[in-house]
């Protein structure tokens, strides 16, 4: 899997031509902030029961949470850091030769961007772009039916391996909505990650990593986040 290409300042740019011609609420400048709540996070991917042709990542959507801060470099543009995590994502996968895998898996994430304040009232719009890493915590357990290979029936019972792959490194854009006063708001957010993990290395003292090798039928590129959050200002 290749890692992303597109310049984070091109988004970064991108946002602040977009939401240049509103009329600016913003921060005092030097203002710290800081954030934490619950999000439901959505991945493609096979959930439950799901035959599969060649082991697939899992995916679904689960609920996480999310914490962070940042401080406002100016009136208007913040620059903000978040540690987040999906829930776990879990699929029974029955495929060839009598096998069964069961597969789970949970992302934790670090993003660190821009955040821009515009809007008025009690109500302020804060789109925010970025750089997110991505770190996968996964296992496979396999089954597999004797009755195939053998006259004697029953399951053999595989040990629960646990994968080493790589950190992803994408982008990130969405925005969030702070609601209330100066000091303590509500925060809906929403954000799009780009959380692919990149290929890693074959060696007698490491273990391969590459994600085509440990999932050959597929990986989620992508993560979409929605939910909502606390913010106290300083």
């Amino acid at each position: 899997m290749t890692r992303p290409r597109t310049p984070l300042i091109s988004v970064l740019t991108t946002l602040a031509l977009l939401f240049l011609p509103l009329r600016a609420r913003g921060q005092e400048a030097g203002s710290p902030y800081v954030f934490g709540g619950l999000a439901a996070v959505h991945q493609d991917g096979p959930s439950g029961e799901s035959p599969q042709t060649y082991v697939t990542a899992p995916g679904g959507t689960t609920m996480g949470w999310l914490v962070g801060g940042g401080v406002f470099v100016t009136r208007h543009v913040a620059i903000d850091a978040e540690v987040s995590s999906t829930g776990w994502m879990t699929a029974r996968e029955p495929s060839r030769y009598g096998y069964t895998y069961n597969e789970e898996r949970r992302d934790r994430f670090v993003t660190v961007g821009a955040r821009f304040a515009w809007g008025g009232g009690a109500a302020t719009v804060e789109p925010v772009a970025g750089v997110v890493f991505t770190k996968a915590e996964a296992y496979t357990q396999a089954d597999r039916d004797l009755s195939l290979v053998s006259p004697q029936p029953g399951v053999e019972v595989g040990p629960r391996i646990r994968h080493d792959l790589d950190t992803g490194v994408g982008i990130m854009a969405g925005a969030d909505v702070r609601i209330g006063g100066r000091r303590v708001a509500v925060l809906p957010t929403f954000r799009i990650m780009q959380t692919g993990i990149g290929e890693g290395r074959f060696g007698e003292d490491a273990p391969s990593r590459e994600i085509g090798a440990i999932y050959p039928g597929g990986y989620p590129g992508w993560t979409l986040r929605a939910g909502v959050a606390i913010r106290v200002d300083f």
